[in-house]
């Protein structure tokens, strides 16, 4: 029996590391920045880096790393690109068996603008799989835990599949939803919400799916409920505000979440199980590149589940691995082994 299957989307990342005043500029218009970058220009860059990403890709390695054996299940094209995405998941441990090889389609694959902030702009190609769909949840391999990520098109229907599928107790899924599921609104996964032992999801996603909006305080204002037990064994920064999401928790909760996470970038994260509710502050770290946070973030709450943590130790765990791979280029450099996270 596997330990965990991760599900979602693996794809090639071709990462280009830009240069500050290599011809590119950054524009802050409002609240959001832009690139500039001029048409007809050769521009130089810092590096190029060539990955193998995608969130059921990012997750399976993490899990690994954390000592879990692992399969990926996703779907892959059939070109030049194939060999190189299944080498790095194979060469980290994950098993491969159950990929799915799309004929006459090219990997998925995104191409990620890094300027020198660490902020960073995607563009990106998903092949369409006319495979990856509800029928594979009839051939699944046993594991004790599944780990769900964005699924797209016709891959949505897989959820469902789960949610018919599986009813036991025994089998710890873990849910991290995208702008497809959003988009089909909250009341499209009554059947799925039951199943889900751990929710992760940011902020504007959790509002975006709820439909409820949620207030920002100023941190050194904000009543201490609001954010719930402080946990933290890592260098911090106090944010400038902080999110009350207590209401869109409570509503997952609802609808028979047993955990939900709702992280907010800069401003750090907070876990509720509807008796508990921790904060962990964001991590002191220098940002080379946000890709696979999220990824990270989501690989270290479960892992520490399935290693047996509690629920603060979980929100701790995420926190680190985020903080981590956040230190390096790409989604999976930096995510960190079980060795080293707090006992």
């Amino acid at each position: 029996m596997l330990d965990i299957l991760t599900f979602g989307s693996v794809t090639l990342d071709i990462i280009v590391k830009l240069k500050e005043g290599e011809s590119v500029d950054l524009v802050q218009l409002k609240n959001e920045y832009s690139l500039t970058i001029p048409l007809g220009d050769k521009i130089p860059i810092e590096e190029l880096l060539m990955l193998c990403g995608g969130g059921a890709a990012n997750s399976a390695v993490g899990f690994a790393k954390q000592g879990f054996e692992t399969a990926a299940i996703g779907v892959v094209g059939d070109d030049v690109n194939r060999a190189f995405v299944v080498q790095t998941l194979e060469s980290n441990g994950v098993n491969i068996d159950h990929l799915i090889t799309e004929s006459e389609e090219n990997c998925s694959t995104s191409v990620v603008l890094s300027d020198w902030t660490g902020k960073r702009t995607v563009f990106n190609k998903r092949l369409k799989s006319t495979h990856f769909n509800a029928e594979i949840v009839e051939s699944l391999p046993e594991s004790r835990a599944f780990y769900i990520g964005h699924l797209q098109q016709n891959a949505n229907e897989i959820l469902h599949a789960l949610a018919a599928r599986y009813t036991d107790e025994e089998r710890v899924i873990g849910w991290n939803p995208g702008k497809t599921q959003f988009l089909h609104g909250f009341d499209e996964y009554r059947d799925v919400f039951p199943l889900v032992d751990v929710l992760i999801l940011n902020a504007e996603e959790a509002r975006d799916f709820t439909g409820i909006g949620f207030a920002v305080h100023r941190f050194d204002a904000a009543q201490p409920e609001i954010m719930g037990e402080e946990i933290c064994c890592y260098r911090k920064y106090r944010p400038e505000f902080i999110s009350d999401v207590r209401p869109l928790a409570e509503k997952f909760l609802a609808a028979g979440v047993e955990v939900v996470v709702i992280t907010d970038g800069s401003r750090g994260a907070q876990i509720f199980d509807g008796t508990h509710h921790y904060y962990a502050p964001p991590m002191q770290a220098e940002r080379k590149d946000s890709l696979g946070a999220g990824d990270a973030f989501s690989i270290g709450v479960m892992s520490a589940r399935l290693h047996g943590k509690s629920l603060d130790k979980q929100i701790m765990w995420g926190s680190l691995n985020a903080g981590s791979v956040i230190q390096y280029y790409g989604a999976q450099a930096g995510q960190l082994r079980a060795a080293q996270m707090p006992a």
